[in-house]
């Protein structure tokens, strides 16, 4: 994250559920990981993952919509993934 407020407005949980969704989320941004599969790899309780995820739409680095979508960051959201991919 490079935005200074998304730094400070968010939580560890959100900082860790965005961490995750770029990490899985394909070339357009989008996740399609279930909540109890997200619940699982993170090792939180659903509230932790619910108050994340208004979180992230709050400060709008995702959309979401029973699924999720990066949101464009400035390039740096697209950057990631392609490095991720490079190194597949």
């Amino acid at each position: 994250m490079t935005d200074r407020s998304a730094q400070t407005n968010c939580s560890h949980a959100a900082a860790a559920l965005n961490l995750f969704l770029v990490t899985v989320g394909d070339a357009k941004g989008m996740g399609y990981y279930g909540d109890k599969s997200i619940i699982n790899y993170l090792s939180m309780i659903q509230n932790t993952l619910s108050d994340a995820r208004a979180s992230l739409v709050r400060i709008g680095l995702i959309a979401w919509q029973n699924l999720f979508q990066e949101c464009d960051t400035g390039g740096w959201l697209k950057q990631a993934i392609e490095s991720r991919d490079s190194l597949a």
